[in-house]
């Protein structure tokens, strides 16, 4: 999952609760921190993390490989630390789109 706004983090765990890893990756420090606080960031952060969602913040993607608009292989940028469950290309990959309201 790209993006830890309002979609990416809810739609992962779901897919958690349903017995499927779902890494989701932003450039912030933290999910949702362009909306709340940092401190409400954070708990949001931990409720996810305790119930199995892997969040890696302040990561850069490099690219998004595949064909016939099916992605097939995530490539980070920086800092390149392995994920969890990162090995093998990806089943599906879902971006995240910010829209604004101005």
């Amino acid at each position: 999952m790209i993006g830890a706004g309002r979609i990416g983090p809810g739609t992962a765990a779901a897919a958690r609760a349903a017995g499927v890893e779902v890494p989701v990756l932003d450039t912030a420090e933290l999910p949702l921190l362009r909306v709340l606080s940092c401190e409400v960031s954070q708990i949001f952060a931990a409720l996810h993390t305790d119930h199995g969602v892997g969040l890696y913040c302040g990561v850069q993607l490099a690219e998004i490989t595949g064909d016939a608009g099916r992605g097939s292989t995530v490539r980070r940028g920086c800092p390149p630390s392995p994920m969890q469950g990162e090995g093998g290309p990806p089943d599906c990959v879902v971006r995240e789109n910010r829209v604004s309201s101005r």
